[in-house]
């Protein structure tokens, strides 16, 4: 553990180092010609200032070792630094492939034979290596990872601190798997769940048995606890709403008791292999066990879960269930899921004759209303005698004329007196959802086509009949 440490903090300083000098190499190679001449003389004045100094302070520490240190204290000293430098030197040999890549960048970028030569001296690379020269990209001037690096497993590039920082995943990790059999053993645990869940009893009692009334009914529902033991200290980690509960002095906090309402006993013994494992298969549970789940999620604030219940469930959505999703997601603020189900309702408006859109919110039921009705307005195009090849695209603007027929004329004209004559079944049909703004600018440029003596109540009704659209508002003037 010390040595992995002291790998750590070398780590640490060579990275910083490191990126230091890079980000001074970005700014040295963004100044001008004449910039770049001005600080290097001013790092060499710097540099001829300080050598005196530095010569200074190593004549001082040499008096101070003849003075303080005796020949024999100082080979045992030289010794042991020889010592570490090269148990160091050992370490960076022995794991070299972890570092091919560093060297070869460090080799392309210093492009001195000299220090390639130290490099192969000390077992860094190897003198095969040393000819070859470093892929570089022609438009950066990066040097490019070596051929067939891509392709490695992620794990095999992290380095032995990264091994140590980063956390594998879930389905890899043999701390999970260990954590979940310990919960399955029921090994020393330290906290207890009490799932209470009511049970409605068979329904045997007879028509006379039925009048007895709100007694006897609840006589039938049978209350069951369901204890479940886990471990304080991991159910604590994992969920922030234990560890608030179970570490801060609260009831729960003195007995180590937990009281769980509204769900089943299987449900949350999921939920907490979630919190040992950190996974959940959302495969083998159906539309009810996703939606328990996401609200268990929801209550003890696991976000993670419920992103994982999110995702299963727009999987779900169908004609039994896209409202009751669509509440659910609107409850729980479940952005993916409520979009998803909302589609699937504007698509399918026949959904809206259950009785489950009874119970949803006044504000999602008009959201819903106005939707469909959109969506009907979208929909609605009168068939003005064009076939289906007759579209605006395929049709000239000089041939267009002949591309009406009679009958297209007549229902043309229909449609336009229907609208000038202010028909309120048409605009129920339509239910044209009103924009204030929109409409009075449409009205302004119909106006100008069409003159100022038209009334404005009339100019209305034809931009709304057209949907807003101008040269459909034009349309139905001129066809009367």
């Amino acid at each position: 553990m010390r040595e992995l440490l002291k790998l750590r903090t070398f780590h640490e300083r060579v990275t910083t180092s490191v990126i230091n000098l890079m980000q001074r190499k970005e700014n040295f190679t963004a100044m001008s010609h004449e910039q770049k001449v001005r600080s290097v003389a001013k790092n060499l004045e710097q540099l001829i200032d300080e050598v005196p100094m530095f010569l200074l302070r190593i004549e001082e520490l040499m008096a101070a070792l003849d003075e303080k240190v005796q020949w024999r204290e100082w080979k045992y000293l030289f010794k042991l630094g020889t010592s570490k430098v090269a148990w160091g030197r050992g370490e960076v040999v022995r794991h070299r492939s972890l570092l091919e890549f560093l060297t070869q960048q460090a080799c392309e970028m210093v492009h001195r034979d000299q220090f390639s030569q130290s490099l192969v001296m000390l077992g860094l690379i190897d003198s095969a290596q040393k000819q070859q020269e470093a892929p570089v990209n022609v438009h950066s001037g990066k040097v490019l990872p070596p051929a067939g690096s891509q392709t490695k497993n992620k794990s095999q590039q992290v380095t032995l601190v990264e091994s140590l920082t980063t956390a594998p995943l879930a389905r890899e990790s043999g701390l999970a798997k260990q954590a979940t059999a310990l919960l399955h053993a029921g090994l020393h645990t330290d906290v207890v769940f009490e799932v209470v869940c009511t049970q409605d009893g068979p329904d045997d009692s007879s028509d006379q048995e039925a009048c007895v009334g709100a007694a006897a009914a609840a006589a039938v529902s049978e209350t069951i606890v369901s204890e479940i033991r886990a471990h304080r200290v991991i159910v604590a980690a994992r969920c922030d709403w234990f560890r608030r509960a179970l570490l801060s002095g609260m009831r729960e906090s003195i007995d180590r008791r937990i009281i769980i309402h509204d769900t089943s006993p299987e449900q949350f013994r999921l939920f907490l292999q979630f919190l040992y494992s950190g996974q959940l298969d959302t495969n083998g549970l159906d539309t009810e066990q996703l939606a328990d789940m996401m609200s268990i999620a929801d209550r003890y604030e696991m976000d993670s879960v419920k992103r994982l219940c999110e995702q299963a469930l727009k999987h779900h959505v169908d004609e039994d269930s896209a409202l009751f999703l669509l509440s659910l997601a609107d409850q729980f603020n479940a952005a993916q899921l409520r979009s998803v189900a909302l589609d699937y309702v504007l698509e399918h408006p026949e959904v809206m004759s259950s009785d489950v859109f009874d119970d949803l919110p006044q504000d999602l039921q008009a959201e819903v209303e106005s939707g469909v009705a959109w969506q009907g307005v979208k929909s609605f195009r009168p068939n003005f005698g064009l076939s289906s090849a007759d579209t605006p695209s395929s049709v000239s603007s000089g041939a267009s004329t002949d591309r009406l027929s009679c009958d297209g004329v007549d229902e043309l004209a229909a449609f336009a007196h229907q609208i000038m004559d202010g028909s309120d079944s048409l605009s129920d049909d339509l239910h044209v959802p009103y924009d204030a703004q929109r409409l009075s600018a449409c009205v302004a440029r119909l106006r100008d086509v069409v003159g100022a003596d038209v009334p404005e109540e009339e100019l209305e009704r034809l931009v709304l009949a057209a949907d807003y659209d101008v040269n459909r508002a034009v349309n139905f003037f001129f066809s009367t």
